[in-house]
């Protein structure tokens, strides 16, 4: 099988396809490998399953920061779907703040008084101005940066934000499930058929909605 290594920003947004996998279909044996220093928006796409992502015997493992949103499938899978043991695993960073050191450079004019003497003996008096650069570091106290959310994904059946069947899911860090939908059961994550759903510190899942249950 394949693999695809993303290290970059990738966008893969408004797509249409009848079938399976609207943004991304990975074929049985392939691998889908996001870095932690990459960025990935799945965006708007649309299918018969899977609407942003689909997957058949094949992995999703993101590192970095993933947004699956506003994707919505026919039948199951709004966000994801992932079949004949699939494997997906998502990060999302630290819960805590993270301190950076940045390096910070300053510009500062000096003038300097400077007698000049000419050849005949007259003493005049210039100005001179320097430019002075003063490097620093700073320590810089903020969120982890990198953050994955699976969010307003839709399907007409089960699984608004990812439908699993024999299949793992598997998140750890900030990973959030909000305001997916489906029709009939799962708004936020389906599981079916020896299915296995691990939710690691810092996943939240919340105001997700399913016509009959879950």
């Amino acid at each position: 099988g394949a693999t695809l290594l993303s290290r970059g920003t990738i966008s893969i947004l408004d797509n249409v396809v009848s079938g399976r996998g609207g943004g991304v279909s990975v074929a049985a044996g392939s691998s889908v490998e996001i870095r932690a220093s990459s960025t990935w928006t799945v965006r708007g796409n649309k299918a018969w399953q899977g609407g942003g992502v689909n997957l058949a015997a094949s992995r999703f493992l993101a590192e970095g920061s993933v947004g699956i949103s506003d994707n919505s499938a026919k039948s199951r899978g709004g966000g994801l779907f992932a079949s004949l043991h699939s494997t997906v695993r998502l990060a999302g960073g630290t819960s805590a703040n993270v301190t950076t050191a940045v390096n910070v450079t300053t510009s500062t004019n000096v003038t300097t008084a400077v007698n000049l003497t000419t050849a005949d003996n007259l003493t005049t008096t210039a100005n001179v101005t320097t430019v002075v650069l003063t490097t620093v570091s700073v320590n810089v106290t903020g969120m982890d940066p990198i953050h994955t959310e699976v969010l307003r994904n839709t399907a007409g059946i089960s699984g608004g934000g990812i439908e699993l069947s024999s299949s793992g899911l598997n998140t750890s860090g900030r990973v959030h499930f909000r305001e997916n939908n489906a029709l009939i059961y799962g708004g936020a994550i389906s599981a079916i058929t020896d299915s296995v759903v691990e939710l690691g510190g810092g996943a939240e899942v919340r105001l997700n909605k399913a016509g009959v249950q879950g």
